[in-house]
């Protein structure tokens, strides 16, 4: 699979490669030029401006490149730093039969014409595809079965007593394939005489080793009789066939430029290690990377913002979620009153808040696995330094979410009525911001520490539970039975923001009670405490109806029954320090899955 954004068009994909791995010495103009000339190469000039498209993170399907239009665009993202070798795994897979044809034929192209050596895992390749490759290496249950000329391998196999009968079998390709193939029942009228065992394979295999060694000269990998390929041993006998062939490569594009009319330092890159600029040879010494942090930085900005920024799930779709929500929890909250019948309600309207802020990030949870696999793949190819890419991410994401916070914040404020003042908004707003920030960075952490979604959902809810239960607001803390449990406190943001909330909106506040209760607050009482007789006294009732003019409630009170008394300041630094700390472990999980899954 490949590794595109969907929003993004080919140009704009392309250029995000070139920014990343052509070298710091190339100047913007140089980069673009090549994007172009390797677009041209793979037919897809005429495709700049289309997006990539395919299914977007949240399910929304965007048309774009067709499938073998992907599949080129892939291999022009491989070649773009003009490698000596290009390595393709199933580069036809998923493609139809003329689509695999096409991407064939530019393979071809870029081996003939222009000096690649392309080296290809092809399963049930058609005719006119197999007739494109030079040379075949067949391997079968970690055996080699045959490596050479194309042409020769009908021939050996007929060798082994293995025939091969065009009207009985089909393609060469196919039949090879069928040939080496056991662990099934193969009817001889259909397969005639072919391999049916471990031991048959075996022996085929180990005869092609002894037959291609003694011609070659080389010993056989593994250093044995038996031809399973170890992989150290295959690793260093490939590097140093590969650099030969490398040699052999440069000698024939440096001859055969002149009559073919390709120029080799034109179309591609020598050796990015030695370049300074196009057509400059240095012989520095490139380090780990080929471009700087900044430029890394800017590259996966500039992807992140137009992932962020064309995907209709993502700012569009929270931003009206955060809007509708927050206008249907502002008409249920409606001009509530300024006296101390809503206290009640804007106690609750406080919790409501933070509680909405930790749960509405999942809504974004497909975007969070999404992120999740375009930073693994591009930490396996050494693309990016993790930190560029994680603070291009902050940097992109975090404006975004600011402003959908305190759309919801400061909509249900004004509708709901809440302590009116600069300063209040301002404390409101900001300890909203920041508890919604930190939820968003949880689950972010979830979905990268998660295999997948649904465990991710499942690490989510553990956290959430935790921010909701340890809250203060559902049971005091001094009414819980096992004390001990309340030190789970510690670990709950909504718990520093409720009290943070509550004393913005509650500190050293009163609220006029003269109007008293009405005849449903003394009927509820006289339910509530039936047995009492001074609720039927007149003038108790009289007093509760009618408690004076100068009577007050202090809503202190009620920062005393839930034991709040941080101030604004403590609490921000304390939600500040949480935030950090979240992006602190993201990161580091980061880095440990990347380096678990690194290929």
């Amino acid at each position: 699979d490949d590794n595109f954004v969907a929003t993004m068009t080919t140009s704009e994909t392309m250029s995000f490669y070139a920014d990343i791995i052509l070298p710091k010495t190339w100047s913007k103009a140089d980069r673009r030029a090549r994007v172009v000339e390797v677009l041209a190469a793979m037919g897809l000039k005429h495709k700049q401006r289309t997006m990539v498209g395919g299914t977007l993170p949240g399910g929304l399907m965007l048309r774009g490149l067709s499938g073998g239009e992907r599949k080129r665009l892939s291999i022009a993202a491989g070649i773009l730093a003009a490698p000596s070798i290009v390595f393709l795994d199933e580069p036809t897979s998923g493609l139809d039969s003329f689509a695999a044809l096409t991407v064939m034929g530019f393979l071809k192209r870029m081996a003939r014409d222009n000096g690649h050596v392309v080296i290809a895992s092809i399963h049930q390749p058609r005719s006119a595809i197999w007739s494109m490759f030079d040379k075949a290496t067949l391997l079968a249950s970690g055996r080699l079965m045959f490596h050479g000329v194309r042409d020769d391998l009908v021939p050996w196999f007929g060798h082994l007593g293995y025939p091969y009968d065009a009207s009985q079998h089909g393609v060469a390709s196919d039949w090879a394939l069928d040939l080496v193939a056991i662990g099934f029942h193969k009817p001889k009228r259909f397969y005639g005489h072919t391999i049916t065992n471990i031991e048959q394979l075996t022996r085929a295999s180990n005869e092609f080793v002894a037959s291609y060694t003694s011609l070659s000269g080389v010993v056989p990998f593994g250093g044995g009789s038996d031809s399973m390929i170890g992989t150290k041993s295959l690793g260093q006998k490939m590097q140093a066939h590969m650099n030969k062939m490398v040699g052999v490569r440069s000698s024939f594009a440096d001859s055969s430029s002149a009559s073919s009319g390709f120029e080799p330092a034109d179309y591609r890159l020598r050796d990015l290690a030695a370049i300074t600029a196009p057509g400059q040879v240095s012989t520095k010494k490139q380090g780990k990377w080929a471009t700087g942090w900044w430029r890394q930085f800017a590259s996966c900005y500039g992807r992140e913002l137009l992932a962020i920024t064309r995907n209709p799930a993502d700012v569009a779709g929270r931003t009206m979620t955060f809007a509708w929500v927050a206008i249907l929890m502002g008409l249920l909250y409606y001009g509530m009153g300024g006296d101390a019948s809503s206290i009640r309600g804007r106690l609750n309207m406080t919790f409501n808040i933070l509680s909405f802020f930790c749960l509405m990030p999942y809504i974004s949870m497909s975007l969070y696995s999404a992120d999740k696999k375009f930073y693994i793949a591009d930490a396996s190819a050494k693309l990016y330094r993790s930190h560029a890419y994680y603070a291009a991410k902050v940097v992109a994401t975090t404006p975004f979410q600011i402003i959908s916070a305190l759309v919801f914040c400061f909509t249900v404020y004004g509708m709901a009525g809440l302590r009116p003042g600069a300063r209040y908004i301002l404390e409101n707003g900001t300890t909203s911001t920041l508890l919604s920030l930190i939820a968003v960075q949880v689950l972010h952490c979830c979905a990268i520490l998660a295999p997948n979604q649904d465990v991710a959902f499942m690490l989510s809810i553990v956290w959430t539970a935790i921010q909701l239960l340890m809250s203060n607001f559902f049971i005091t803390f001094t009414e819980v039975v096992f004390q001990w449990l309340t030190v789970l406190r510690w670990l709950s943001a909504l718990y520093y923001a409720f009290e943070g909330l509550a004393v913005t909106e509650f500190g050293n506040m009163t609220y006029p009670c003269d109007q008293g209760l009405d005849q449903e607050g003394i009927t509820f009482l006289r339910t509530l405490l039936p047995n009492s007789r001074f609720l039927n006294m007149p003038i108790v009732v009289n007093g509760l109806q009618n408690p004076g003019t100068d009577c007050i409630a202090d809503t202190n009170a009620v920062l005393q029954y839930y034991r709040f008394d941080r101030p604004f300041g403590h609490t921000f630094g304390i939600l500040l320090g949480y935030l950090i700390a979240t992006h602190v472990c993201t990161y580091v999980c980061m880095v440990i899955v990347a380096r678990r899954e690194r290929r």
